[in-house]
């Protein structure tokens, strides 16, 4: 009798800069418009610190990934060796070429049959790489056990011009080894919603790569312009897929969501009836960490011991505001 494969999440790291800093610090960069900036970090966004890149240290998304890899391959006692594929999600990628998986499959001198990739779906694109990820090691026999990395990092891209864009997001590269098991652990189901009217509202660069060698300083930056989330026709899709599944809202140990403000974690949460046991949130610690988020909520979710092994998990996120995806997954 032929055997069902299951994916499982061996191990989940987290890497972010030493540099840490609270609300204090954008309220006192703005001076007079410092209350602007406490409004918007604590009763829009919902922050209370973040780990930021020091301008000149050398860090950036690449070198967050490869240390947050490290960690991932130590906590599940494997060696660069083991990996059949590298998959890197970053929508502030250091370079467009070479492909960032390369640059990490390089740093931890993974095998020479490795497959390595990078996928940009904006902040959605780890999730999307997930899903991913996961039909490769579907379809080919080989690949056993994946590094698949979200790294972002946004502050060093962001205008200080902008308040909205600077107090809002955090740097951090979040890594997962997913690896075939004889176990339950398994991506269930997924979906997607999407609104591609909305996609110029996160643009960058905001002067596009055709124009980046004249462009002026301003135009050069991450842009973020005002997001409509909705949150209510996502709580729909996740009800029926939870109904396509024979399955209801309660028998979900935890609902991982974008962390890019509270609010809309909230909303969502509201829509789907969840419990407190069912939320979590750490964009008041983290900042907002772009494609990793949802996955840092599962990195502090495990460290806490809020989930275990047999739980079923939704996660759910936004991309560029305009596209959303959603995944119901057995840990």
């Amino acid at each position: 009798m032929k055997k069902t494969m299951g994916i499982q999440i061996s191990s989940v790291a987290v890497y972010h800069p030493e540099t840490i800093r609270d609300n204090q610090y954008y309220i006192d960069f703005y001076g007079k418009k410092g209350f602007l900036a406490k409004s918007l970090m604590e009763d829009v966004f919902g922050r209370s610190k973040r780990y930021v890149i020091e301008p000149g240290s050398g860090e950036n998304s690449i070198s967050m990934a490869i240390e947050a890899s490290k960690k991932a391959l130590s906590q599940a006692n494997l060696t660069s060796q083991d990996i059949d594929l590298i998959c890197l999600s970053s929508s502030s990628p250091e370079y467009l070429n070479p492909p960032g998986a390369l640059l990490i499959h390089q740093s931890l001198k993974g095998k020479s049959d490795t497959f390595c990739f990078d996928v940009n779906a904006s902040c959605a694109g780890m999730l999307f790489a997930l899903k991913m990820v996961t039909h490769y090691m579907e379809t080919n026999k080989r690949i056993r056990t994946v590094l698949l990395v979200g790294s972002d990092s946004f502050t060093p891209l962001s205008n200080p011009q902008k308040i909205e864009n600077y107090v809002c997001f955090g740097d951090a590269s979040c890594a997962v080894i997913l690896q075939k098991t004889a176990g339950t652990s398994k991506i269930i189901d997924s979906d997607v919603y999407v609104e591609s009217e909305k996609c110029d509202f996160a643009t960058a660069p905001l002067c596009g790569l055709s124009n980046i060698i004249h462009a002026p300083r301003e135009q050069l930056y991450y842009h973020l312009g005002d997001i409509t989330i909705s949150t209510r026709d996502c709580a729909q899709i996740i009800k029926k897929m939870l109904h396509r599944n024979h399955m209801k809202i309660e028998d979900i140990s935890l609902i991982l969501v974008s962390q890019y403000t509270k609010k809309i974690g909230q909303e969502l949460w509201d829509y789907l009836g969840a419990t407190e046991s069912q939320r979590i949130y750490v964009g008041d610690q983290y900042g907002y960490t772009g494609t990793s988020s949802p996955f840092v909520s599962l990195y502090e979710a495990i460290q806490q011991k809020r989930i275990k092994r047999g739980d079923y998990i939704i996660i759910w996120t936004v991309g560029s505001s305009a596209q959303y995806v959603m995944l119901l997954l057995r840990y």
